[in-house]
């Protein structure tokens, strides 16, 4: 049996009790207006940009970039704003020549704090090639080699109310929507994800508070079957303090999965919940959770332990997941953090592994490790290195996609407006039935970034 008719009407009933509810009591200051001038010019000589197994030759692009950000503070809100736009000229391996103007890159963020309340909003539209939109983007977990072109529009906001009354309200949701444009790989196709999310909170004591929350995501894909999912759930959690530092909390839900492709549709619902513990120390926190999903076609167990700590002059923090899955058995999923800094630079590592859906619907384990390390050589020089390998493994099929990149730079302050940047990358990528792929690049980047006044 699902969970009836009403379920959209479900959410929109918190989000609009949310809406009426929040009532910002801020009194603005002086505000505080920042900005900055950003011009680059950029050279980059690619062996194999599309990372294809056999290599159609070099890549010469050459880039004239034009960047503006505004910030503006009071006490109690922040604007900020960036834009970037310019042309590229590219001299690709078959002999074409091309010169575009580029599609501004925009980045929006507003927020305030009230009294009792509080406000965010953020939106961005990003373009550029395929492997470079991906690799900036921190949620991504696609593992693609393509030389196409990827538009991404994203909005975002949230709302809190009543953030120190007995109950109150807090609101979210998101939307992104991806845009595939000359590519080859039939698992880059257009998609759009959004969420909207709707709770009601509940002070009951000092050491005990609840939570009623009503959730709706949705996905679509234009893949081969027009690929829809849609999701609503119902949730109610509790925490409690048991002594000073030591924290229980849990929840239960109810959710109902709703799947469309090659015109038939699916439904799927059932129980989902958490049980943990988390411990406050000195210089940091353990914790330890058991949580269960019955809302699929298989269910799903896990259990995880992980902590954090301060270090001296850095922080660690780590994880394990051990999840017993109906439809692909056991997996152990990890993850590390770690970061130092030295006497001049640092370094940073970084582990992490998730099951995620892919475009298909299908179950991918998505792995990834990056290292970086920076030093500075003298007052006005330094280089970084870096290492990032990023691997998707299907777990119905066993096929996965591994990439590697090695990256060398080196930076130089020419004068107190003007910067030198000289580099070189190298990345292979791997693929279950296809040949391993190579590439190897050079840049030169000089920007100019001019502080404005107002």
């Amino acid at each position: 049996m699902g969970l009836g008719s009403h379920k959209k009407a479900a959410v929109i009933a918190i989000a609009t009790a949310a809406t009426f509810t929040g009532q910002s009591q801020a009194q603005d200051g002086g505000s505080a207006i920042s900005g900055n001038l950003n011009l680059s010019t950029s050279i980059t000589s690619n062996s194999n940009q599309g990372l294809n197994p056999v290599s159609a030759g070099t890549t010469l692009t050459a880039s004239e970039t034009l960047g503006f950000s505004l910030t503006s503070e009071t006490r109690a809100q922040s604007l900020g704003l960036s834009i970037n736009t310019g042309v590229t000229y590219k001299d690709d391996p078959s002999g074409d020549t091309t010169l575009t103007f580029n599609s501004p890159d925009l980045d929006l963020n507003y927020s305030r704090e009230g009294a009792n309340s509080s406000f965010n909003f953020g939106a961005n539209y990003n373009t550029g090639d395929v492997v470079d939109v991906i690799a900036q983007d921190p949620t991504s977990t696609v593992v693609a080699a393509d030389d196409g072109t990827l538009n991404v529009t994203g909005l975002s906001f949230g709302l809190q109310a009543g953030i120190e009354a007995p109950v109150g309200v807090e609101i979210s949701g998101s939307s992104k929507n991806s845009d595939y444009t000359d590519t080859t790989d039939p698992d880059l196709v257009d998609n759009e994800d959004m969420s909207l999310s709707a709770t009601v909170n509940f002070r009951f004591s000092p050491v005990t508070n609840g939570s009623l929350t009503a959730t709706q995501t949705s996905s679509s894909a234009e893949s081969v079957g027009n690929l829809e999912t849609e999701s609503i759930s119902y949730s109610f959690g509790l925490s409690h303090e048991l002594r000073r530092g030591l924290t229980m909390s849990g929840a239960l839900g109810m959710r109902e999965n709703t799947t469309t492709e090659f015109l038939a549709t699916s439904e799927t619902d059932g129980l989902f919940g958490n049980l943990g513990l988390n411990q406050d120390l000195p210089n940091g926190s353990i914790y330890g959770e058991v949580s269960f999903d019955e809302s699929e076609s298989v269910g799903t167990t896990s259990l995880t332990f992980g902590g954090s700590t301060n270090l001296k002059d850095g922080a660690l923090s780590a994880s394990i997941t051990a999840t017993d899955d109906g439809a692909f058995g056991n997996v152990v999923l990890g993850s590390l953090d770690f970061s130092k800094e030295l006497a001049n630079g640092s370094f940073v590592v970084g582990i992490s592994q998730s099951i995620e859906k892919d475009i298909n619907d299908d179950d991918q384990k998505y792995s990834s490790i990056g290292m970086s390390y920076s030093q500075e050589i003298n007052s006005i020089s330094g280089f970084d290195l870096s290492l990032d390998i990023t691997q998707s493994e299907d777990l119905s099929t066993s096929n996965s996609s591994t990439k590697t990149k090695l990256s060398v730079g080196y930076n130089h302050e020419l004068t107190q407006d003007w910067d030198l940047s000289v580099g070189y990358s190298h990345q292979q990528f791997s693929e279950t039935g296809s040949a391993d792929a190579d590439s190897d690049s050079l840049y030169l980047t000089l920007s100019r970034s001019v502080a404005l006044s107002f």
